[in-house]
């Protein structure tokens, strides 16, 4: 069977675009990403398809601005509407503590997320193949995870306003390398995949070249084989930790569950944890600040819990008892700061304090600027921000440029001419782009610096609702 084919029959069993009008696909310019944008070149000539190719041009290596040169040539071949972002990812990761490669994915992401809004789509198409499920399982594998980890990469999955897909799991690296040779593609190839700094490459160039020769030589398979047969358990035990948490839930409101104790801690263990990570997934929208211990924790708990007694757990959430029932909720205060920050991605919204509701979003650069001058709005030019936007109140040493001003302004000082009450100043939302510059106060004035312009292009809108009414006057 040749690829195209492969790839025709990939989507189809995994149903992962029908009845879409438009696909992003991101491309860097290497084998895969390239065979991935010719496949969809065929593809959309048989269909009605719209595809928007996204290239980030990070800055990492020198070449990197040929490289979107490259990418954008070849969108313009095949007729593709080319879109680009620049940013300088080594300067960000100064002021960074994350990783390189944790910082490019959030970078990659946020891109994404700002194509998908402006082009009416939520799917994102990537180059991801066999070669790397492979890679990535044993990667989960050497840092001790559970069944999900080992499901490696997943053909389709949600996140946040984006459908991420990889149609390209079932071909092998060393197909692509011969369909780019056959059809003539000269991919551009990033030498730092040969050099064994970071750890998912000592596993590609050191160690399955190990297992091949020495124990294994068909590895590769199995560990795609043993994936695909992890996906197929690890879906039916969620399917019956579902199906038995309905049963047990007695009521439920959005930060707060109620469950019958005896019935919860009767549960087949397997079963058990599963439901307490589905109860973290259903209170805060994810599980990042939920581990193996935190998991550990409760289920020790549970098995011994009294009436009046009770665990506290990441991001606020509290784990207690009250007679026959177990209730788990996300604390409204904290009794240790009055400090809050989240991080906004675009289409999202937080809720602050029970107080303030603050959403970011995307707007046609046809609006209507009357509605600018609206107090609780600030339309800003997305491209002069790192994203993603963050809220926090007020930090000591804040400063902006009040929009209108020229120069710098302390945000203390701010206040106090605006006459704002000294116990309202730690509650109201600040709102920052990545590199902690102020965009915008909320409710109040935005940054100078990102104002719209007669050549803004992408034009980025905060709200803030008031659930409880502030008079600053």
């Amino acid at each position: 069977m040749d690829l195209y084919k492969k790839f025709l029959v990939f989507i189809d069993q995994q149903d992962l675009f029908k009845q879409t009008e438009k696909i992003i696909v991101g491309v860097s310019g290497g084998p895969d990403s390239l065979t991935l944008l010719d496949l969809f070149y065929h593809y959309q000539k048989e269909n009605n398809l719209k595809i928007i190719v996204a290239h980030l041009d990070h800055q990492i290596r020198s070449t990197s601005a040929d490289e979107a040169k490259f990418v954008e040539e070849k969108a313009r071949e095949y007729g593709f509407l080319f879109q680009k972002k620049v940013v300088n990812l080594p300067a960000l990761h100064k002021n960074n503590s994350k990783s390189m490669e944790q910082l490019a994915r959030e970078v990659r992401l946020d891109f994404f997320r700002i194509l998908a809004k402006k082009h009416s789509t939520e799917i994102v198409a990537l180059g991801h193949h066999q070669d790397d499920l492979v890679e990535t399982v044993l990667l989960h594998l050497f840092r001790g995870s559970g069944l999900q980890g080992l499901r490696g990469i997943e053909p389709a999955s949600q996140l946040n306003n984006l459908v991420i897909i990889h149609p390209l799991l079932d071909i092998k690296r060393k197909e692509i390398e011969n369909y780019c040779n056959k059809i003539g593609l000269k991919p551009k190839f990033d030498l730092s995949n040969e050099e064994n700094l970071y750890t998912r490459n000592k596993i590609r160039n050191i160690i399955l070249p190990t297992i091949r020769s020495e124990i294994n030589p068909k590895v590769d398979t199995a560990v795609y084989k043993l994936a695909n047969i992890i996906k197929e358990e690890d879906d039916y035990l969620e399917k019956l930790a579902i199906e038995k948490l309905k049963s047990l839930i007695i009521s439920r409101d959005h930060k707060k569950l109620v469950l019958d104790y005896q019935s919860l801690v009767n549960t087949d263990f397997v079963i058990l944890k599963r439901i307490l990570r589905r109860i973290f997934m259903m209170i805060l929208g994810n599980k990042d600040d939920l581990y193996f211990d935190h998991i550990n924790y409760m289920v020790d708990y549970l098995a011994e819990a009294k009436t009046g007694t009770g665990i506290d757990l990441p991001s606020k959430i509290r784990l207690h008892r009250n007679y026959e029932e177990i209730i788990i909720e996300q604390q409204k205060g904290s009794s240790q700061s009055n400090d809050y920050h989240f991080v906004l991605h675009l289409g999202e919204k937080v809720c602050i304090k029970d107080k303030y509701i603050v959403s970011f979003d995307q707007v046609e650069s046809d609006l209507n600027f009357e509605e600018i001058q609206v107090k609780n709005y600030c339309y800003f030019d997305i491209d002069k921000i790192e994203l993603p936007i963050q809220v926090r109140n007020r930090r000591r040493g804040d400063t902006f440029q009040p929009l209108g001003m020229q120069g710098n302004k302390k945000l203390k000082d701010y206040f106090i001419d605006q006459k704002i009450p000294v116990y309202k100043r730690d509650e109201i939302p600040i709102i920052l782009d990545r590199l902690e510059r102020i965009v915008w106060i909320a409710g109040q004035r935005m940054d100078n610096k990102f104002k719209l312009r007669a050549n803004t292009e992408n034009i980025g809108k905060l709200n803030v609702e008031y659930l409880k009414e502030d008079n600053y006057e």
